[in-house]
């Protein structure tokens, strides 16, 4: 990053290291606890969202080319995509569980063993990645 766009906030946080790359001088910082992971976390999210973005394009674009469509036919041509969505959500909706749970100290070994065998059932039923 360059030191414009270096968040002054950060100063007190972390030490900002110089560096050269391609005759062009860089800022960085050391990792902070956590933001490797923070950041991958939010990448894996992006391209999920952009995944999404390109679907939606697709749609928008065979829906102004054949107004004739009905939400029927949509559904047949996104078959794979729709259950891919409806997995995620329920998975979404098992973590909330557990997180609601845990957050009550509700939690044991057992129920946790339970509700994550049936979150790697859900994973397993999601069409793979092409």
């Amino acid at each position: 990053m360059s030191d414009k766009n270096f968040d002054p906030a950060m100063k007190d946080t972390c030490e900002l290291k110089e560096a050269w790359a391609d005759g062009k001088k860089l800022y960085y910082v050391e990792d902070i606890p956590g933001l490797l992971e923070q950041i991958a976390s939010l990448n894996t999210q992006l391209a999920k969202a952009n995944e999404r973005v390109a679907l939606l394009e697709r749609v928008e674009k065979i829906f102004n080319e054949s107004p004739e469509l009905t939400f029927e036919n949509v559904k047949v041509m996104f078959n794979d995509e729709l259950n891919k969505f409806a997995i995620e959500k329920k998975i979404d909706g098992v973590q909330l569980v557990i997180d609601a749970l845990a957050s009550k100290g509700m939690l044991d070994t057992l129920t946790n063993f339970d509700i994550n065998s049936v979150v790697e059932q859900l994973r397993k039923e999601q069409p793979s990645e092409q």
